[in-house]
């Protein structure tokens, strides 16, 4: 006589794999209706709800950087413009509705009034920084910088007791040159240290920064795009946008500001920092080109700034 563990052990096993079975199925199916006009199932929005409230307490509880005075108030007037630019569009402001893009996503994005309260300034900054999957919320780093970032969390914080009025007259009183401010310091700050491009890091903010989506870029995940040319031996190429030589300091220049090498030109600026632009540049010259190029650590040398 069998053991009857063995038909439970057959029994688990079937199970499984009708579960399997299921599953795929209901993936390649394609009945699951993913417009985003229509909400997730009870199921599906419980699942995506407790995985993303989840991931960001843990993730950002790893996340030791050093936080800010969030009650400072020129911390909180330049995250009023930044809310004002980034976020404004799609979770509103007081006194001022969410544009169409914002109406049309699914989930629906928070009023951030109400539910800030739900996270801590960390877990916020998290957000911000990082966006979240499946929430059509996108990240903002590398774009925005620390400063930038918790300023945003800083005018968050105070959203909850601020009228239209104050609204309004905070964007008004906010120092229009502060981005402009901030660029100068970190170029001053760069001219005085130096630069050297580093490779590594400079792929990771290529595909940080999404430069996939136009472009096949070798080492770069998700590069799929055929809206601008491959870049697979980009090192080889004499010329940037056919206009200037391609060497580091012309390179990072069109990262940094392609508008000052071709005028009128489709190539989006990203919002690199000098330092990013360095980077990304130094990566993009590896692409094709002798190895022996490349110095100890994988650094390529490049003393230099975009003009």
């Amino acid at each position: 006589m069998e053991r009857p563990w063995k038909y439970v052990l057959i029994g688990a096993i079937g199970a499984l794999l009708l579960a399997a079975g299921m599953a795929v199925g209901f993936i390649f199916i394609g009945l699951y209706p993913i417009a985003a006009n229509e909400p997730h199932s009870v199921a599906i929005g419980w699942v995506l709800t407790e995985l993303q409230e989840n991931s960001v307490r843990v993730h950002a509880s790893l996340d030791d950087r050093e936080m800010p005075d969030l009650n400072d108030p020129s911390l909180q007037a330049l995250g009023a413009t930044v809310y004002a630019e980034h976020c404004a569009v799609c979770h509103g402001a007081p006194g001022v509705e969410r544009a169409i893009l914002g109406r049309g996503l699914n989930p629906d994005p928070p009023r951030l009034a109400t539910e800030i309260r739900d996270w801590s300034d960390d877990q916020l900054y998290w957000i911000v920084a990082n966006g979240l999957k499946m929430a059509g919320m996108p990240a903002f780093q590398p774009g925005l910088s620390d400063e930038q970032v918790w300023s945003t969390v800083a005018f968050m914080r105070a959203l909850p007791n601020l009228t239209p009025e104050d609204y309004r007259e905070g964007l008004a009183a906010a120092p229009s040159g502060r981005a402009a401010m901030l660029e100068e310091r970190n170029r001053a700050a760069m001219e005085a240290a130096g630069a050297e491009g580093d490779p590594a890091r400079g792929q990771l903010l290529v595909e940080a920064y999404g430069c996939g989506s136009c472009h096949q870029i070798p080492g770069v995940a998700n590069s799929r795009g055929h809206v601008g040319p491959p870049l697979d031996e980009f090192g080889l190429r004499h010329y940037v946008a056919g206009a200037v030589l391609n060497n580091p300091r012309n390179l990072a220049q069109w990262l940094y500001d392609p508008a000052s090498i071709e005028p009128g030109t489709a190539m989006p600026s990203v919002g690199a920092t000098v330092q990013e632009s360095i980077d990304m540049a130094a990566y993009l010259l590896t692409l094709g080109a002798d190895e022996s190029l490349v110095g100890p650590g994988g650094i390529l040398p490049a003393r230099w700034l975009p003009r």
